[in-house]
């Protein structure tokens, strides 16, 4: 391979990393963001998206989204459907990281040489995992990324948005110290003497 074909090819292979990456955006910064605004119902959308992306890393974004339907009168069926989400979610995730945190670095097979991404070699935990990614792998996450999203914009519309009444009614939700409303989910420790409401 001459020089000249292997730097046309580390653009490309750049270039589907900012694709990629690009996409991510879509199942984090957009998908995902959607859910939040909708499940805190505060009627400030602007509120309720920075509070969100406040959160920095995507296991907590996913916590968030989480505590949020499990606290609140949603079915059982609605939390599985977002439980199997959320599992592609961390998935997806761990690819998104690839991505950000691998380096640049030339593999060689019978096929010859060309530019590929891989781990730092002094990163343990890539041990045991695909070791390289090259620019047809990079095209697959792109495609995974776009049905990801794709997916849980699906979840919002189909299956979210027309259970709000279900989820949130007023009548049915215990009252706590200042008003406030919840229901006990595995993020909120019991208490032996929950607080009554004030009335205020």
């Amino acid at each position: 391979m001459t020089q000249s074909t292997f730097d046309e090819q580390r653009r490309d292979l750049y270039a589907a990393i900012g694709e990629a990456l690009s996409t991510w955006y879509t199942v984090e910064g957009t998908a995902m963001t959607k859910i939040f605004i909708m499940l805190m119902q505060s009627g400030n959308d602007t509120t309720a998206a920075s509070v969100f992306n406040a959160a920095i890393n995507l296991s907590t974004k996913r916590d968030m989204i989480t505590a949020a339907i499990e606290s609140s009168h949603a079915s059982n069926e609605l939390v599985a459907k977002w439980a199997k989400l959320d599992a592609r979610i961390r998935k997806s995730g761990l690819k998104r990281n690839k991505l950000a945190h691998w380096r640049l670095g030339q593999y060689s097979d019978e096929r010859g040489s060309r530019p590929a991404l891989g781990p730092n070699f002094w990163d343990v935990q890539a041990s045991g995992s695909q070791w390289h990614l090259e620019i047809h792998d990079i095209k697959n996450y792109i495609t995974s990324f776009t049905k990801l999203a794709r997916d849980i914009r699906q979840f919002r519309q189909e299956d979210l948005q027309p259970a709000l009444p279900e989820i949130f009614p007023q009548q049915a939700m215990r009252p706590i110290a200042g008003g406030a409303r919840i229901r006990r989910s595995r993020y909120l420790k019991a208490s032996p003497n929950p607080p009554q409401s004030s009335g205020e």
